[in-house]
């Protein structure tokens, strides 16, 4: 049985997306009808959206990546901003793109700024994207700056327990796989922290949402080794050592 305050906070959840999903279909309709000086402008900035999106195609990665960082991320940083301080909400590519740049370059503080914003305002990924939504790429885009920064000898945090809990608050839209990967991740962490009962909890759901590809055998077996010697070491009588 759910609990009720669980069950509350998914319903004002709901009806916050709901609500918000409403607030941008109006303000998109405003803007083309009631403001149509400011939508020419807008028209303008996505034709120049386009054309620096183009512009990097056929570049290599180090090249692309410069550009995003001293060209086309400070370019369009003001006007994002403006359009979150306005409290705006419509459709906005422009905004969206920003974003995908910012996870591009690994500014990751900025980018999941930035992310939860256009999540919470139901934004979608431009078409150009074969994931259905923004959630998925933005889980995917944070487990990809992981591997990095662990490839680096980086920390991962506080980052990705950010988005591990909002994905589990806020019940993110993602692949099952994808959700796995992310109990898999925390469930390393909370070993690495010497929290083996958490860690095989995680370990274990992650196995539920994909039990061919969670691959996380070796390291339930692993914790529940741990968690038995935890138990041994409680039962023996004070004073003692176990030899």
């Amino acid at each position: 049985m759910l609990d009720p305050i669980e069950y509350q906070k998914r319903v004002q959840a709901k009806r916050k997306a709901e609500a918000a999903a409403k607030r941008i279909q109006e303000a998109s309709q405003e803007t083309i009808t009631a403001t149509a000086t400011e939508y020419d402008q807008f028209q303008l900035l996505l034709d120049s959206l386009d054309k620096d999106v183009a512009r990097l195609h056929g570049l290599g990665i180090d090249e692309k990546n410069r550009i995003r960082s001293e060209e086309l991320i400070p370019k369009y940083r003001p006007y994002c901003r403006d359009y979150q301080e306005k409290g705006d909400a419509y459709k906005n590519p422009v905004m969206v793109q920003f974003l995908i740049w910012l996870f591009d370059v690994g500014q990751i503080h900025e980018a999941l700024f930035w992310a939860y914003f256009a999540i919470e305002q139901k934004q979608s990924l431009p078409e150009r994207f074969k994931r259905k939504d923004l959630t998925t790429f933005v889980a995917d885009a944070v487990l990809e700056w992981c591997e990095l920064q662990e490839n680096n000898d980086g920390s991962i945090e506080p980052y990705f327990s950010q988005v591990f809990q909002r994905l589990i608050d806020d019940n993110w839209p993602m692949p099952d796989a994808l959700r796995s990967k992310y109990f898999k991740k925390a469930g390393d962490l909370a070993r690495d922290m010497g929290k083996p009962q958490q860690a095989l909890e995680h370990y274990q759901r992650a196995v539920q949402l994909d039990l061919s590809g969670a691959k996380c055998k070796t390291r339930i077996n692993q914790v529940k080794k741990e968690l038995e010697k935890q138990n041994e070491s409680e039962d023996l009588p004070a004073g003692t050592d176990g030899e």
